[in-house]
């Protein structure tokens, strides 16, 4: 948890990175990776902006996090989510060629979800906005220490377990494009828990060597 000079508050997530550049017209913090949560001190003089990934969250006085995975395997590489107030999500100026950015500003309401994904097949320009009103509390899992999966592939799944884990877990003997499917919560910090779990559900063997643990198909 970062206490930023206005009173700002933002809980950092696993393997995040951010800048902070406060001037008398605009606070504005770029996340350079990972996932932040913010509860900005309302100040209607100096907009709150945070810069991800070529877009732009404006925001006065509101609760809202951030995520951006440029991962292989991330489904929604960038997403905006508004616990309460308002924000404006916008291409940030000066944008780079492979920015992840709305089209048009997109104004975003409490409960509200922009999900930002490059097309597949597309120039790495094409990019397609989704708006969307999930399970708030399941987003904000992480801020518990929980990983919530709702029919996730498994590769993201193990994936995103691996964010938390000095033990990985490995995929073997083409699991990662098995088509196989995860639901359900976990503990973030229980790789072990949920390797086994995962192994009881499709019927794989789990082994730990060398310092990860291997999920196999059973021979």
């Amino acid at each position: 948890l970062v206490v930023l000079e206005d009173g700002s508050r933002v809980l950092l997530n696993t393997d995040t990175q951010l800048r902070v550049d406060f001037a008398s017209a605009q606070r504005t913090v770029e996340v350079r990776s990972g996932e932040a949560f913010f509860e900005v001190t309302k100040d209607p003089r100096r907009p709150f902006v945070v810069r991800i990934a070529g877009s732009e969250v404006v925001a006065v006085g509101t609760a809202f996090s951030v995520r951006y995975a440029s991962v292989s395997h991330a489904a929604d590489e960038l997403a905006v989510t508004l616990v309460e107030g308002q924000v404006k999500v916008r291409p940030a100026s000066g944008k780079a060629r492979d920015a992840l950015a709305p089209a048009q500003p997109v104004l975003m309401n409490a409960g509200d979800r922009l999900l930002l994904d490059r097309e597949p097949g597309h120039a790495v320009s094409k990019v397609v906005a989704r708006l969307d009103r999930p399970n708030v509390e399941r987003v904000m899992a992480w801020k518990r220490d929980e990983a919530v999966f709702d029919d996730t592939s498994l590769a993201d799944a193990v994936a995103e377990m691996n964010r938390y884990n000095r033990t990985p877990i490995v995929l073997l003997d083409g699991l990662e494009s098995a088509g196989l499917r995860v639901s359900g919560l976990y503990h973030t910090s229980d790789s072990t828990e949920f390797a086994n779990a995962v192994a009881a559900l499709h019927g794989l063997n789990v082994r730990e060597q060398g310092g990860r643990l291997e999920l196999t198909k059973p021979h």
